[in-house]
C-alpha cells in the first residue's frame, strides 16, 4: 500500500523494470525484459491510498550464464511520476513497498 498526497486530478504512475531468464534447456537462457507499469488519478482532497503488487519477487532460477541455486527474493524499487493536471512538471521518487507494509509519499510539490 502507498498512502500519500499529491495535486488532486494529478497522475500517478507507478512502474518498474528487469529481466527475467527463460530456462537454458535445449540452448542458452534468454532475457525476457519486464516492465510493470499502471496508473491512477488523485482524487479530491489530494489523499490517495494505492494498493500495488509488492516490490520483491523470488530471484530466478535462470540467469544469462545459466542455472543457479534460488536464494530469496530481490528487493526492487517501485518509481512513481507524479503528473500534475495541466501536464507540466511534475515529480518523481523511488519508493520500497514490502508485502504487508505501507509506505509514505508526499507529491504536493507536484505542481
Amino acid at each position: 500500500m502507498i498512502r500519500g498526497r499529491a495535486p488532486s486530478g494529478a497522475t500517478l504512475k507507478i512502474t518498474k523494470s528487469f529481466t527475467l531468464w527463460t530456462s537454458p534447456v535445449g540452448g542458452r537462457a534468454r532475457p525476457v525484459p519486464t516492465r510493470l507499469s499502471s496508473t491512477m488519478v488523485v482524487p479530491r482532497g489530494g489523499r490517495f491510498a494505492w494498493d500495488v503488487n509488492p516490490s520483491v519477487r523470488p530471484k530466478s532460477p535462470f540467469t544469462a550464464d545459466g542455472v543457479r541455486p534460488v536464494t530469496g527474493l530481490v528487493r526492487e524499487r517501485w518509481t512513481l511520476t507524479c503528473t500534475p493536471r495541466h501536464g507540466r512538471g511534475g515529480t518523481t521518487v523511488r519508493v520500497l513497498v514490502d508485502r504487508g507494509r505501507e509506505a509514505a509519499v508526499d507529491l504536493r510539490r507536484c505542481r
